[in-house]
């Protein structure tokens, strides 16, 4: 398995679960901001997912347009996407200034949108040879629950993310 397919599985497995945490809430409109949040995670990680996997180190952003620009550099359609876009002032601002939806059906929208993305990604992702969680297993030593993605930390590899975190 190329190392681009391994980490896109990976940052695929940790989109699935941000996705799970965006069900886990879903009754909670008290939580709506960290639902939001949750679906930035999801939508970032299986961009990026699809851009590891296409050969390109994805840039180490949490916009979604920035990330929209190098999927359709890499000569993806992702005019569709762009409503995700909205989704990026949960990314960082909500954790200093806040961020919130107006209402229920603006968060249906943008789950909607994430779905949509959801489907794009899978496609693209087959479509330039690789392969989902659970499509084939991932390597031997990988748990996609504790193995953060290699190039999105600025340490440099797993194994320093693991040490510094106490994870060796």
């Amino acid at each position: 398995m190329r190392k681009a397919e391994r980490e896109a599985l990976i940052l695929w497995a940790a989109a699935d679960r941000d996705a799970e945490v965006v069900d886990l809430a879903l009754d909670r409109l008290d939580l709506i901001e960290m639902i939001g949040f949750h679906l930035q995670q999801e939508a970032e990680k299986r961009l990026k997912a699809v851009i590891v996997v296409r050969g390109t180190a994805p840039p180490r952003t949490h916009d979604l347009d920035v990330l929209l620009n190098v999927a359709e550099a890499e000569g993806l359609v992702v005019d569709s996407l762009r409503t995700l876009i909205e989704l990026n002032e949960f990314a960082v601002r909500l954790r200093y200034v806040g961020a919130s939806l107006d209402d229920r059906e603006a968060l249906d929208a943008l789950m909607d949108d994430v779905r949509a993305m959801r489907g794009f990604a899978a496609r693209s992702i087959r479509a330039a040879g690789g392969s989902l969680p659970g499509e084939r297993p991932l390597p031997v030593g990988v748990d996609p629950k504790t193995t953060p993605p290699f190039d999105l930390y600025p340490c440099g590899s797993t194994l320093q993310y693991r040490e510094r975190h106490g994870r060796a």
